[in-house]
C-alpha cells in the first residue's frame, strides 16, 4: 500500500511541477507551491509509517521470539518444581 501511495505522490508532484511551469498568474504558482508542500507532508508521513512498520517487524518480532523462548524455559522450571513438590 505504501508503494502505491508513493507512486501516486510521484505522479502528483510531476503534474504539479508541470502546472507550475505553465502558470501565468502568481495565484496559480502559489497554488502549485502549496500543493507541493502537501505532497511533501504526505511523503514524510509515508516515510514515518514505513519506518514504524520496519521497526515493529524486526525489533518487536525478535523480542517476541525471545519472550517465547523464556516462557518455554519458565514452564519447564515450573514443571520440574511441581514434580519435586509431589515427591514425599
Amino acid at each position: 500500500i505504501c508503494g502505491l501511495v508513493a507512486l501516486y505522490q510521484l505522479y502528483k508532484i510531476w503534474a504539479v511541477r508541470a502546472e507550475r511551469k505553465q502558470a501565468v498568474f502568481s495565484l496559480e504558482r502559489e497554488k502549485a507551491i502549496n500543493d507541493t508542500y502537501g505532497i511533501l507532508a504526505i511523503a514524510l508521513i509515508l516515510l514515518m509509517t514505513m519506518g514504524l512498520t520496519y521497526f515493529m517487524s524486526t525489533t518487536l518480532a525478535a523480542r517476541g521470539e525471545l519472550l517465547a523462548k523464556h516462557n518455554t524455559e519458565i514452564q519447564q522450571l515450573l514443571r520440574t518444581q511441581s514434580r519435586q513438590d509431589d515427591r514425599p
